[in-house]
């Protein structure tokens, strides 16, 4: 009888401290909902030289534009939740959109790619927010046009900061990649397909870097926007369930559980 109460006591402790991390977690991941991520890029320069650079005094920007991120936290709240920090902390100012395949997507996100001396270079650098890699969190988001999803090596859990925009309907990705957004306005399709159009190198790293850049990185709410600017309908969804399953569990009292 001693034992079973011990037992029992044993489980009710576990349960509370579980539901408390639980409710403080969702309740910080509340608190970010309502925020969107926005990128300022421009895709046309007056007076470029041939190094890819505005010339002294005559550059600027003829054709800028908006890449406006609307983040899944129900669905990834590690990764959006590291993406929107790292966008907080404009990580992202001055990196490019180093990897571009028309028809496919455009990848970012690589600190390494602030330093136009080195391209070979890009594509291999950043980590999430806090230092280290993300653990996926697959879900049965489809990869459509203008979803936004972490970029990784073969490694399921190697996601850093580097991500992709698709830029046609991918569905070959489904449930292999993290699905933690998506651009949702007139304006950031238009500036995909602008820099999905860039001219490329052999290995799909832009010619002209300076139309590839992230200029600057703005926080902004749902609220700040005009009603019937956006139409945020649901994402499609797939009928499959995620490769890699995220399950709490206690060997010593022999239970397991999906969050």
């Amino acid at each position: 009888v001693v034992k079973a109460k011990q037992l029992n006591l044993k489980l009710l402790t576990i349960i509370i401290m579980l539901v408390f991390c639980f409710t403080s977690t969702g309740l910080a991941f509340a608190q970010n909902d309502d925020k969107i991520v926005v990128f300022h890029v421009c895709t046309s320069y007056a007076g470029i030289t041939e190094a890819g650079e505005p010339a002294d005094n005559v550059g600027y920007c003829t054709e800028p534009g908006k890449l406006i991120v609307e983040l899944f936290f129900d669905d990834a709240p590690n990764t959006a939740e590291s993406f929107l920090k790292l966008s907080e902390s404009d990580y992202y100012t001055n990196t490019l959109f180093h990897r571009i395949i028309p028809g496919f997507m455009i990848q970012g996100g690589d600190p390494n790619s602030k330093n136009w001396s080195f391209p070979s270079e890009w594509g291999v650098g950043g980590e999430k927010y806090g230092g280290g890699n993300l653990e996926a969190e697959f879900n049965n988001i489809k990869h459509d046009r203008g979803i936004v999803s972490m970029a990784r090596s073969t490694h399921p859990d190697s996601a850093g900061s580097q991500f992709f925009i698709v830029h046609e309907k991918s569905p070959h990705l489904d449930g292999q990649y993290t699905v933690f957004g998506r651009i949702i306005t007139q304006e950031s399709y238009d500036t995909l397909d602008k820099i999905a159009n860039l001219e490329v190198a052999s290995n799909n790293k832009p010619l002209e870097p300076i139309l590839a850049e992230i200029k600057k990185t703005e926080i902004i709410t749902i609220n700040d926007f005009t009603k019937g600017e956006i139409a945020l309908n649901p994402p499609e969804r797939g009928g499959w369930l995620p490769s890699v399953e995220k399950r709490y569990s206690n060997a010593e009292y022999g239970f397991s559980f999906m969050p």
